[in-house]
């Protein structure tokens, strides 16, 4: 099933005279790229048209997602895809998913990694809300990277449900597929994106298809209550949903992917040099109140069981000394590794947090645990890895 959430920061600018003269698509690319960065608060409603053509017979579909995004980690996004209403929401300390029309939904002590950590986009998508986040902000506020093999076409007007925007049109090529870009001139937001994707071919013959996405509405008008989650009415709980659309990442029973990063002292740490031993990563940031009381618990294992070959290690990228001054502030005995361009926490495939993986002595990842986690839940995860 297709999942795309076009999200927009929710910032009125006015650009001058001067801008507008002997603009270049990478002057642009870079306004687009300042005005999502610097998005706080907002909330937005977007509709996704998907076009498909099969040897001249064409079908489509269409469909609304709205979402609300507060840079304190706090988020709301609601989606009617084929008809079947999907919800998540997060508070900042704890995220909910459900299915209003079957009546059931999930929790979990977690938080959202919501910013730009390093320069690659990642290539995978664990949930509803990281869909949107990291194709549609993520993916402007990097977009200027392709600048050089951007043209500016031409200063056109667009229609965009009852209103219309002065944008410059910018297009892209790659290989076989084309992107149509127009950018509001006042705003610097992209209010339609055009995407032709290269032809796929099927045992009837050709498949083409063209996803358009335009902003239907916005306002940074949002109240508190949003991120606040009621559970649907005679609605039962279960232990994990997945939406449809999203994909069960879990690295339980994959080889742990190895990495070297500096210890808040400066010495390296490379997990390979590890093997043997029974390795608990905490994947975890100051901000983050589940992170927090997750600490003690995770400082108090490492402790205990250290004469029994395990190895404790948080990894943060949060940047050289908040991690360690908050720990020697609340007096946590934690071994911390600094991820600061964040590629080990893609490699684990970490959009919340929380996060818990454990590894055994052969190098095999034996328990992947989001959100904060009990003493007994760790303590019967780390049996299963031999301890």
């Amino acid at each position: 099933m297709p999942r795309l959430n076009l999200l927009f920061p929710i910032l009125l600018f006015t650009t001058s005279t001067a801008f507008a003269q002997n603009t270049s698509v990478r002057q642009i690319l870079q306004k687009v790229s300042e005005r999502y960065s610097q998005a706080t608060l907002y909330e937005l409603s977007v509709h996704i048209q998907d076009d498909v053509s099969l040897n001249a017979r064409i079908g489509n579909e269409s469909w609304q997602e709205k979402l609300y995004v507060s840079n304190s980690g706090k988020f709301r996004v609601e989606s009617d895809y084929q008809g079947q209403p999907e919800l998540m929401v997060s508070d900042g300390e704890n995220t909910w998913k459900s299915l209003p029309a079957q009546k059931i939904w999930s929790h979990q002590s977690s938080a959202a990694k919501i910013g730009v950590t390093g320069e690659e986009e990642d290539d995978f998508h664990a949930d509803l809300f990281s869909t949107a986040y990291d194709s549609f902000v993520k993916r402007y506020i990097l977009w200027v990277r392709f600048a050089d093999q951007g043209k500016l076409v031409r200063e056109t007007r667009v229609k965009v449900a009852s209103r219309k925007y002065d944008c410059y049109e910018l297009h892209f090529v790659s290989g076989k597929s084309t992107k149509e870009m127009f950018v509001d001139k006042d705003s610097f937001l992209v209010v339609r994106l055009v995407e032709t994707f290269p032809p796929r071919q099927v045992s009837g013959g050709s498949i083409l298809e063209r996803m358009t996405l335009e902003m239907v509405d916005f306002s940074t008008d949002v109240p508190a209550s949003v991120f606040a989650f009621a559970p649907p009415p005679n609605g039962r709980e279960v232990n994990s949903l997945l939406l449809p659309g999203e994909r069960d990442l879990s690295l339980a029973g994959q080889k742990a992917v190895d990495f070297a990063l500096p210890d808040s002292h400066g010495s390296q740490v490379r997990l390979a040099d590890l093997k043997g031993k029974i390795v608990l990563l905490d994947f975890w940031a100051t901000w983050c109140p589940p992170c927090r009381a997750e600490l003690p618990v995770v400082a108090k294992l490492s402790n205990r069981f250290a004469d029994r070959g395990l190895v404790v290690l948080g990894i943060n990228d949060e940047g050289k000394n908040m991690a360690q001054r908050y720990l020697d502030e609340h007096h946590q005995d934690l071994a911390v590794l600094l991820d600061a361009d964040g590629k080990v926490h893609r490699a684990y495939r970490c959009t919340a947090i929380p996060e818990i993986v454990i590894i055994d002595r052969g190098g095999t990842v034996v328990a992947h645990l989001v959100g904060g986690q009990s003493e007994d839940v760790l303590i019967t995860a780390l049996k299963q890895a031999g301890l």
